[in-house]
């Protein structure tokens, strides 16, 4: 019988502000809009419909799709009702309300978001610059590949490899099993033949024409492979504990092996499949070969375009801010600028702050202990100064500027626009304060009863006569731990995490228990309860009969911030919208068809 510990109740507190126009929410009228015909969703053979429409902003299924899947809605991958359905309707329309104040957007005033912009753009411009001059430029003949694999054969060597199925019973592991009351107070020699037997058991239902990977999944107590049916995968003989490697060499694929014993218990072992030692193809390591080559390329013809910008480049360091002590410096001192000579591409600076992001790694890569002398100073900034160089190059070739690039700077700005207005829209300040939380607590009280309201601790005696005369002791100062240490059975380790039972409730522990155990007082003790797993003394350490304050307020906490956001942003919404929103709860159903597509298959344990 498994004993859990109590589970708090969670509570969710559903927004009342559903401030949809009549029709809306609810069905009492519903706006027909036109199929787009034709087009079919990415992710379902359903159709795309529109959903939802706007003066401001039309919303089809595929939106609603990827609003559920990318946006991480509550309850995204099993539900689409028409609450969740209108959370999703709200977070579109209010991103797109606010990602039209970008024009107003002032990137400057977030100097964090700046410097994460100005990286960005610089890293984009480097990828497109070296995909149209490295990447598309790099060549790589089949003449080269075919050499490169004759002189580097052994590399495409493959060993002898096994693939097996294996299932695993320890008698360890029955203990933690969810039958471990039964075994409780076994010694080890008995619960290993007792895993011996069960093994066995298996082995012979498997012969009876069980199928070996169901009978993993079931019984399996090796938890990586029992969901996978036993399966280990390919490998080498190597890679296995003796006799398991002997037994998987010896036994022939398809069939099943004895019984065997590893320093992991009793394994059955059914090999699936076995691959001898041989030389891959080259057909079959072409294009492994092939993108190998095509990185040396790439490698070669990068460092000459890199080499060939610096010949150009220069960089002015201010020597009198680089022996600045640092607890005079500031972020926005200028250490050094690169290409200074060219006023139209060049003049780029660097500040301490992006000095100081580099020196931890500059120092490890130098062996440097200690504070950074000057002349390290100097390195290190010829060497951050060359991503300028190449920054130059891109301005000057014209890929910085491009439209391509000025196309995702806008999605970058837009995105800073929204996520920044949000976090200031949804500035809640003190909000709730103790007195709110406590309010809802008093308010909702019943919804915090526990299902497991009593902490109970016991030990288990073999006769009722001897638990007695324990229990007077106890009562009389014997130490419980103490006693359970001395009295309880089983293995040493586990003796007093078996006599904690935590948190219970009816239905955790046998009905005779749990009725004395409600009416013992909290510290006492009761007198010797029979069960069908012997004679316990019960100790109740606590009794609840809700969750206290001081362990539900977090929880309290999280549901009014999420309430009043909730809010926020539907007062917010409405009041752009007004009663030209419109949704179409109609196509519920398809809705949830399309976002949650039905199984194509049994994964359930057979």
């Amino acid at each position: 019988m498994e004993l859990k510990m109590a589970k708090f109740l969670s509570v969710f507190l559903i927004s009342g502000l559903l401030l949809v126009t009549s029709g809306c929410y609810g069905g009492k009228e519903v706006v027909t809009f036109d199929e787009l015909s034709g087009k079919i969703g990415k992710d379902s053979i359903t159709p795309v419909f529109i959903f939802a429409q706007s003066n401001f902003l039309t919303i089809d299924s595929d939106m609603m799709s990827e609003q559920f899947h990318v946006g991480n809605l509550d309850g995204t991958a099993t539900r689409v009702d028409s609450l969740t359905a209108l959370n999703a309707v709200y977070e579109m329309l209010l991103d797109s309300l606010l990602a039209t104040k970008v024009d107003n957007f002032d990137l400057s005033a977030f100097p964090h978001l700046e410097r994460d912009y100005s990286k960005l753009r610089m890293d984009f411009a480097f990828r497109v610059m070296y995909e149209d001059l490295i990447t598309r430029k790099a060549t790589v003949e089949d003449s080269a590949i075919q050499s490169y694999y004759d002189a580097n054969i052994e590399r495409f060597k493959k060993p002898e490899m096994y693939r097996a199925r294996h299932i695993v019973i320890d008698g360890g592991s029955l203990l933690r099993g969810e039958d471990s009351l039964d075994y409780i107070g076994m010694p080890k020699e008995a619960l290993d033949s007792v895993a011996l037997v069960t093994i066995s058991n298996i082995r012979e239902r498997i012969v009876d024409g069980a199928k070996f990977d169901e009978m993993a999944m079931m019984y399996s107590l090796d938890n990586q492979t029992a969901e996978r049916g036993g399966d280990l995968g390919y490998f080498e003989l190597s890679q296995m504990v003796a006799p398991f490697d002997s037994t998987v060499e010896n036994t022939v694929p398809g069939e099943l092996s004895g019984v065997i014993k590893t320093r992991y218990g009793w394994h059955i072992v059914k090999v699936e499949d076995f691959s001898p030692e041989h030389y891959q193809p080259l057909d079959s390591v072409y294009f492994l070969v092939k993108n190998e080559l095509l990185r040396v390329e790439h490698g070669r013809l990068g460092a000459s375009f890199v080499d060939s910008v610096k010949l150009d480049g220069e960089v002015k360091i201010d020597s009198l801010e680089v022996i600045k002590p640092d607890s005079l410096r500031a972020d926005s001192d200028i250490l050094a600028v690169v290409s200074p000579q060219d006023s139209e591409f060049g003049q780029d600076v660097i500040n301490y702050f992006e000095y100081r992001e580099f020196i931890i790694t500059f120092k490890k890569s130098r062996g440097i202990t200690g504070e950074m002398s000057y002349e390290n100073s100097v390195a290190l900034l010829n060497q951050i100064a060359s991503k300028y160089y190449i920054l130059r190059a891109t301005r000057i070739l014209g890929y910085y500027y491009s439209e391509e690039i000025e196309n995702w700077a806008n999605g970058v700005i837009t995105r800073y626009t929204v996520s920044t207005l949000r976090k200031e829209m949804f500035n809640l300040g003190e909000y709730p304060t103790e007195v709110d939380m406590r309010a809802y607590y008093d308010e909702n009280i019943g919804d915090y009863a526990v299902e497991r309201p009593l902490h109970v601790q016991h030990i288990i005696f073999a006769d009722s006569g001897f638990a007695e005369h324990i229990r007077d002791q106890l009562m009389n100062g014997l130490d419980f731990w103490e006693t359970v240490d001395e009295y309880y059975p089983g293995d040493p380790d586990i003796k007093r995490a078996a006599a904690d039972l935590g948190f219970i409730g009816p239905g955790d522990m046998p009905a005779a228990f749990y009725k004395v155990a409600m009416g013992v007082p909290v510290g006492r003790l009761s007198h010797p309860v029979k069960t069908e797993y012997g004679y316990h003394l019960i100790k109740i350490v606590e009794r609840i009969s809700s969750m206290p304050f001081n362990r539900a307020d977090s929880k309290i906490k999280a549901t009014l911030k999420k309430a009043r956001k909730f809010q926020i942003r539907d007062e917010y919404v409405i009041s752009k919208v007004g009663k030209s929103l419109n949704i179409k709860w109609d196509r519920l159903a398809d809705l949830y068809r399309k976002i949650v597509p039905p199984p194509t298959g049994n994964f359930g344990r057979i």
